[in-house]
């Protein structure tokens, strides 16, 4: 029975320790568009995704994240445009606010990421 107690500490020792947050702070000019319920922000690459993020700030409370590798073929999806559509400019796919796809070839949503909002500070959690 000590074994796995054990195991199971370890288990969520692991887990602790590769968890990875993004910060994002809203005040700053390159993240402004986040301030304001409907904003869209395009991260780069960064430690949790390779291929990077769209950001969306649905209301005063809930942002939004996903990947921006889209699930047909690995490319990388555009920024959000105006209409609150993203792009894949490999083969066309398209996606919603919600990482729905709106046109294929792709067949599944973007990977979605938790995050959570405190006053300026966006936390983006692997």
């Amino acid at each position: 029975a000590l074994v796995l107690i054990f195991d199971a500490f370890v288990d969520i020792l692991l887990a602790w320790v590769t968890r990875v947050e993004l910060i994002v702070d809203i005040s700053l000019s390159e993240n402004s568009a986040l301030q304001s319920v409907g904003g869209t922000l395009a991260l780069s690459p960064n430690p949790i995704d390779s291929h990077g993020m769209l950001v969306y700030r649905q209301n005063e409370n809930v942002i939004k994240v996903y990947s921006r590798n889209c699930t047909h073929a690995n490319c990388t999806v555009d920024a959000y445009s105006s209409s609150g559509v993203s792009t894949c400019s490999c083969h066309g796919s398209r996606f919603d606010l919600n990482g729905n796809v709106i046109d294929g070839p792709a067949e599944d949503p973007l990977k979605q990421y938790n995050a959570t909002i405190s006053g300026n500070i966006v936390t983006i959690n692997s």
